[in-house]
């Protein structure tokens, strides 16, 4: 009769087979949690990357970041005087006013981002396992003249990355997540806008002295600036009162006149009068 039961030779193969299966099982289990991970960090970093740039993008946000006192270096900005050769690192603030809690701010160098985005405060540019993400943000004048005073501003958000490992390092590539916007926050000068007009700027007296006959083309008269300092002409109109009537009142609502007699007998008076050109 047969003995019932496994030789120790079968007993060790299984066991084997076995420990080589939950290695295999176990090794998995770790490159499917390390995947996982890695597209959870992508997707947190590209959905702040859109964040960012969307707060910088919105008018309300980078008047609040403009005038924040935190960010000194914008002063030539806030005062329009030349910006030439600022810049430097700048505190992001957001529509309600308050500092983009995931943005760096200069004033502390060792704010970050864990490795889910959450803020942290050991981030060291030589490693940081635990906190290895930074997003700075930087800007620059960029002048069209030594003088600076028609320039264009640079917004760099750049994302910083040290995990303390060299491995790890490679495997991100933190360059796709940077992104560029220009701003142009230069305003032209008392000075620029005379010559604009086809004046020339007393710095004396701080006045604009324009030729008036030479300022707009026949038949049309110069009758004021726009905002940006543009000249604005009108058609010249004359406007006649019969003999021994003089004009004494002109309505610019309907576009009327009044005559009255005039004491001395009198005289013919022409004036302009007409509307905007277009």
């Amino acid at each position: 009769m047969k003995s019932q039961g496994f030789s120790l030779m079968e007993v060790v193969v299984a066991t084997a087979i076995g420990g080589i299966i939950l290695l295999t099982l176990a090794s998995l289990l770790s490159v499917t949690d390390r995947t996982k991970i890695k597209m959870e960090r992508l997707d947190w970093l590209q959905q702040l990357r859109i964040e960012m740039f969307r707060t910088l993008s919105t008018r309300r946000a980078w008047e609040n970041t403009l005038a924040h006192p935190a960010n000194t270096s914008f002063a030539c900005i806030r005062n329009r005087t030349s910006c030439s050769g600022q810049g430097s690192d700048i505190l992001l603030v957001t529509t309600q006013g308050q500092p983009f809690d995931r943005s760096a701010n200069p004033a502390t160098p060792a704010n970050g981002l864990d490795q889910k985005g959450n803020p942290c405060s050991t981030f060291n540019s030589t490693g940081s396992p635990d906190c290895p993400f930074r997003y700075a943000l930087r800007w620059d004048a960029l002048c069209e003249s030594p003088s600076c005073e028609q320039y264009q501003v640079k917004l760099t958000a750049r994302l910083l990355y040290a995990p303390g490992n060299a491995a790890s390092l490679a495997a991100l590539n933190v360059r796709q997540y940077d992104f560029t916007i220009f701003k142009d926050e230069s305003t032209p000068s008392i000075e620029n806008l005379c010559a604009a007009a086809g004046g020339n700027f007393d710095i004396s007296s701080g006045t604009c002295i324009l030729a008036a006959d030479a300022s707009c083309d026949f038949p049309f008269m110069l009758v004021g600036f726009t905002a940006q300092g543009r000249k604005m002409c009108g058609q010249y109109v004359p406007v006649r009162c019969p003999v021994d009537m003089v004009l004494t009142a002109v309505n610019p609502n309907n576009r009327t006149v009044t005559c009255s007699p005039a004491c001395d007998g009198g005289v013919a008076i022409t004036l302009p009068f007409g509307e905007l050109a277009p």
